[in-house]
């Protein structure tokens, strides 16, 4: 079968272009204003089924093989959810025929499978280098493999279901680690409410806590509002780590934590699209929780971070965080500030960024931060930069040059070298 593009155009009652009024102009040239199938044209091209030619025109008296109103018909397809009972069963009618040509486009013909449209994936798989560097030990370098799904399934329109699983490899010797779930939780968004239970993302603001995008705890969390929000959560936490965030080795300064205790934080954000500032509460309790204070051992944490950054135009931007340790005598505290220009982008290939930072990170105020070139007890400079090579692939390089708080100045020399390699989909 073939047939005129013109007198496809029937497949714009598919969209319900004959109730529609057009407020933008034709795009293609050569359909005047006064052809009859002037509006449809319009219409199809401002939903995206029909694109014409790279010389601006639409070629409407063109045969058209199969493929080619198969590909229209899919396009229509997607919009199926918007239509009349009417529109729908010409949907129908449209998929049978040309149920092949569907199939070798990838289109979901069916009901099954159009419901499968509601879980969605996405992750990365990465390769990361890292190197640590003492004066007075031996470098101690890393090779990783790793790879991150995330499934995201869709019950209605205000609840969701999410989760993330992590696997590993070591390359320099094979070592592999067990497929691990990182996270799985319902979130419910109702106007400005949303409320997250299961195995979920941390929240802290200040990134010198907790990293957000790795760490994970059993337990719920409420936060309400939009610019200004507020929240506030609780369940169990442990300090096993998640490897795939290469931050395992940070963390051995961590003593008697070996089982989970019970967590509790609140906080609130503010954010203008420039200035954003936040503040976070985290308490930490149980008996397997030892900490180190004036007073012997405390079976918990009382942990505040502060937080700000502020936008100066889309190259610039600078931001700060500080945390204390309410319940520890010994590097109870810790501070960051970093300058950013630019930034990579996955989908804009030759796009970059650098940036510098100092940080100091005490042991028990920042225990599991979210700065994979530096380790907890340690304080100095941070330079490094990403750029994307291809779509969707960003390289990044880091480098650290500090030294261990707790060491004396003539032996604390301390650098790290970071790299990695990521690859989204």
């Amino acid at each position: 079968m073939k047939k005129s593009i013109t007198a496809a155009l029937s497949t714009a009652l598919v969209i319900g272009a004959m109730g529609t009024t057009f407020a933008s102009a034709n795009p293609f040239s050569d359909v005047p204003k006064n052809h009859w199938a002037y509006d449809a044209v319009q219409q199809l091209a401002n939903e995206g089924i029909v694109e014409g030619y790279g010389d601006g025109t639409f070629a409407g008296d063109k045969n058209i093989t199969r493929y080619e109103m198969a590909q229209m018909v899919a396009k229509a397809m997607a919009k199926s959810e918007t239509l009349s009972t009417r529109n729908q069963q010409i949907v129908r009618r449209l998929s049978a025929e040309f149920a092949n040509e569907l199939n070798n486009l990838g289109a979901r013909v069916d009901n099954l499978e159009r419901n499968a449209d509601k879980v969605k994936w996405t992750g990365e798989a990465r390769y990361t280098y890292t190197s640590d560097r003492h004066k007075d030990t031996a470098n101690k370098n890393n090779n990783e493999l790793s790879i991150r799904l995330e499934p995201t399934a869709e019950i209605n329109k205000n609840i969701s279901v999410k989760s993330r699983l992590n696997a590993y490899l070591e390359s320099s010797n094979d070592t592999s680690g067990d497929v691990k779930l990182n996270r799985l939780f319902a979130e419910g968004q109702w106007n400005k409410f949303n409320l997250k239970a299961g195995k979920i993302p941390t929240q802290d603001n200040t990134g010198i806590i907790l990293d957000n995008d790795n760490d994970s705890f059993p337990g719920a969390v409420v936060s309400y509002g939009d610019k200004l929000q507020v929240t506030a959560g609780g369940g169990r936490w442990s300090n096993t780590r998640d490897i795939y965030s290469n931050s395992l080795k940070k963390y051995e300064s961590v003593r008697g934590f070996d089982n989970t205790v019970n967590y509790w934080f609140s906080g609130f954000g503010y954010d203008n699209g420039k200035l954003n500032i936040g503040a976070t509460y985290h308490h930490l309790a149980g008996d397997d929780l030892k900490v180190k204070s004036s007073t012997g051992t405390n079976p918990y944490m009382d942990l505040v971070g502060v937080n700000a950054g502020y936008q100066f135009n889309k190259n610039f931007s600078v931001l700060g965080s500080y945390a204390k340790n309410y319940n520890a005598n010994t590097q109870n505290k810790a501070g960051t500030f970093q300058f950013n220009y630019k930034g990579a982008t996955p989908s804009d290939v030759g796009s970059w960024g650098v940036y510098t930072a100092y940080r100091y990170l005490g042991n028990n105020a920042s225990f599991h931060n979210a700065f994979e070139v530096m380790n907890a007890g340690q304080r100095g400079y941070e330079v490094g930069g990403n750029y994307t090579v291809f779509q969707n692939t960003i390289a990044s390089l880091r480098y650290f040059d500090g030294a261990d708080i707790n060491r004396p100045s003539d032996k604390n020399d301390a650098k790290a070298v970071f790299g990695r390699v990521q690859f989204l989909f």
